[in-house]
């Protein structure tokens, strides 16, 4: 992490890296026996595990249904919030709703029950590791129709707005986020920089290089408010797909990418594919380092980091030219001898924050804006950067 640039380097693992949030989802579902109606309501307790407390963050899930409620329209359905866990009351919630699975049929063959429901909505807030509870139930009445999210595609960019957020991700070249701006503070401008790349043999292939294989196209939200589709805009999911370039035009490896997020949210989960399509026994497709890059654009000569810690966290202070860096080496159980497992790196000096197993997380900022960047499973995919 060099000067006002946060990198994932992903050491040949690339599942899920940045900005990402995850919950503990309990369903229970009693069989109704009447038709068509889904009969006693679903609840839906979501907890935090994180130990963080949650503002405004975008919930997905699957419900099933049974065959005998004989439910076959989406529209029939509706989210509210759990009364003190009874969900005899509670209030209606806005909430995107679409068909994934049905009985003995097509998804789309809305002739047949519905089985599986995924489930969208957005939790306003949750206490660190605190737990909060919705119904899935019959509908009575309309959602209040708050939400903000909008996504268009023109002018060369996709352009997402949660409300809070809006950023956008050019439909000529895959330049990552080619701008993020939160709250009217522009937090990564447009570059060349902002990219996903593989070194192989000494040689750079990104994503930001002209592509003629490059595709992006918008898959959520996809709201048909038909039997297979109903609700309001909760979740913006774009994909993007394409190869590897060089600065000379030479192509290897195909990738493709999610980027998800939520109504209200300034949040993006980042889910990369990456594919070694190449023959992986010549030197020269060998990869040395995977790294997602995006420079922000942040004030001040002096910015804080912070590094989630085992225990804790890890803080200190970078100036410009100064390179910073969690390294998981090892996998942090300790053995043999208390062998530790991570440490922070500061321009090529260890600063003395060693210990087993990171969460995998870094916060930079110039005291009024900055990001936070979460890897899935960092400690487990060692060696992680």
């Amino acid at each position: 992490m060099s000067m006002g640039t946060i990198e994932a380097n992903l050491q040949m693992k690339t599942e899920e890296p940045v900005m990402y949030f995850r919950f503990v989802l309990i369903t229970l579902l009693s069989a109704g026996s009447a038709l068509a109606n889904i009969g006693p309501p679903v609840p839906l307790t979501m907890t935090d595990r994180s130990g963080h407390a949650r503002t405004n963050e975008g919930v997905t899930t699957g419900v099933p249904i049974p065959q005998s409620a004989n439910v076959t329209d989406v529209r029939t359905l509706m989210l509210t919030t759990s009364n003190a866990g009874d969900c005899s009351g509670g209030t209606t919630v806005d909430s995107m709703l679409h068909v994934v699975e049905r009985w003995n049929g097509a998804p789309n063959d809305v002739t047949k029950p519905i089985r599986w429901v995924w489930v969208e909505t957005v939790v306003p807030s949750l206490a660190a590791n605190g737990s909060v509870a919705y119904c899935l139930k019959d509908r009575a009445g309309s959602d209040p129709g708050t939400t903000s999210l909008t996504v268009t595609n023109s002018g060369g960019f996709i352009t997402v707005n949660t409300g809070a957020m809006n950023f956008k991700v050019s439909t000529a070249a895959f330049n990552f986020l080619d701008t993020v701006t939160v709250g009217g503070t522009n937090v990564v401008s447009s570059s060349s920089s902002n990219t996903w790349k593989i070194v192989a043999n000494g040689v750079e292939y990104n994503t930001s290089k002209t592509d003629g294989s490059y595709s992006a196209a918008v898959e959520y939200p996809a709201i048909g408010n038909n039997a297979n589709s109903a609700g309001e805009n909760i979740r913006a999911q774009i994909k993007v797909s394409g190869k590897f370039t060089s600065a000379t035009g030479v192509q290897k490896f195909l990738y493709e990418m999610r980027l998800i997020a939520y109504a209200g949210g300034t949040s993006i989960t980042v889910q990369p594919v990456l594919t070694f399509s190449e023959d992986m026994f010549a030197a020269a497709n060998k990869p040395t380092a995977i790294t997602l890059s995006l420079p922000l654009t942040l004030g001040g000569g002096t910015r804080s980091y912070t590094f989630g810690a085992n225990t804790g966290q890890s803080p200190g202070s970078m100036t410009a030219g100064d390179d910073v860096y969690l390294l998981q080496y090892d996998h942090g159980h300790g053995t043999p001898s208390n062998l530790a497992g991570y440490t922070v790196v500061k321009n090529r000096v260890s600063v003395g924050a060693e210990d087993h197993q990171a969460p995998g997380w870094v916060d930079i900022n110039d005291g009024t804006s900055g990001a936070t960047v979460w890897v899935r499973d960092f400690w487990q995919r060692y060696p992680m950067e």
